[in-house]
């Protein structure tokens, strides 16, 4: 792990794939890594998307596991007791937790960082991860996330080694816009460098190359004599760590070269207010009870405004896509809200 406080000078080799602004053949992607950032406050949901990724997870190529624990300053020693949880979880299915690193997040920020906000925390490490993880490549989820259909290293990687990403139009009007035309102008790529409706997406799953991550950290140090956080967390001109990683790709011409788009690998997702209206809740639920959708999500603080009968159609459909074995099961270990505090 590179110490905090020191990330790559400009002139640091890319430590995977081919050099930045060509296609990686499949050949150098020979293993892959999962990473989830979270916070105490997400231990059943991460206990959730853990059981899930046993049950429907082909290991084979996965060199691991990191899950970051994004604890405020002071509080790292509480990792200890969520440990076993976590590896019950990822033995419910596949024997998983072999894969396993959980490594408290504290030592990944610089003093400044830490005494940031959980959320900018949050970005920050999943770029920060790339520090660490013994891959070329790794896939970005969060504790929110569900798997509900077999996934392997097929599911993220196509054939030439480029990843499959979620198409997204970014020419809304908006933040999405505004986020990510600050990641443009940082890297001094014009507007027209990036296709509107060929962006990358700024929700998990999402998968970052570990060379290009780094090479954009040296960027910014060089351009600007600053890191991600300073960017992620400021008010104003600001972005978000997935939109500054793609507007570093567009500038460099990159996203054709490292992606290609598929929507196999989008999540339907209840986020803690959208969709805000009925129409749009039954919408979002038909498309995650559909057979074609792999990923879902729900947000931890959703979970307790849902309607009990919202609440019981997804455990029915954890069930049906054999998470839990039977509502027995499901309740003993989660009820029906996963947004409870841990039970350690």
């Amino acid at each position: 792990m590179t110490a905090a406080g020191s990330p790559e000078g400009p002139g640091s080799p890319a430590p995977a794939c081919s050099r930045p602004g060509s296609a990686p053949p499949s050949a150098t992607i020979p293993a892959w890594s999962i990473v989830v950032v979270c916070f105490p406050g997400e231990f059943n949901l991460l206990r959730l998307l853990l059981r899930s990724l046993s049950k429907h997870l082909d290991p084979t190529d996965l060199d691991t596991i990191l899950v970051l624990w994004n604890t405020d300053p002071g509080d790292d020693t509480s990792i200890d007791r969520y440990r076993p949880g976590l590896i019950s979880a990822l033995d419910a299915g596949r024997q998983l937790s072999p894969r396993l690193q959980l490594v408290p997040a504290t030592p990944f920020l610089t003093p400044s960082e830490r005494g940031m906000p959980g959320w900018s925390r949050q970005q920050i490490l999943k770029l920060k991860a790339a520090e660490t993880v013994p891959s070329p490549a790794y896939v970005v989820l969060d504790a929110k996330n569900i798997v509900l259909a077999p996934v392997s290293r097929q599911t993220f990687f196509a054939p030439d080694g480029r990843a499959f990403s979620k198409r997204v139009d970014a020419s809304r009007p908006g933040k999405f816009t505004d986020f990510l035309q600050t990641a443009l102008d940082l890297f001094g790529a014009d507007t027209d460098q990036l296709a509107p409706e060929r962006s990358l997406p700024t929700v998990t799953p999402a998968t970052l190359f570990v060379d290009v991550v780094t090479a954009m950290r040296a960027e910014l140090l060089r351009r600007h004599h600053e890191t991600p956080a300073t960017y992620i967390n400021r008010p104003n001109p600001r972005t978000s760590e997935f939109l500054l990683y793609a507007g570093y790709c567009a500038a460099h011409g990159l996203i054709e070269d490292r992606y290609r788009f598929s929507h196999h690998v989008s999540s339907a997702t209840l986020y803690t207010v959208g969709p805000d209206t009925r129409a749009g809740l039954d919408k979002a639920l038909a498309r995650m009870s559909a057979q074609k959708t792999i990923f879902i999500g729900v947000h931890r603080r959703r979970w307790p405004r849902l309607a009990d009968a919202d609440r019981e159609r997804l455990g029915n459909l954890l069930i049906d896509r054999g998470i839990f074995d039977n509502r027995t099961q499901l309740m003993h270990e989660f009820g029906y809200a996963p947004d409870r505090s841990p039970e350690v």
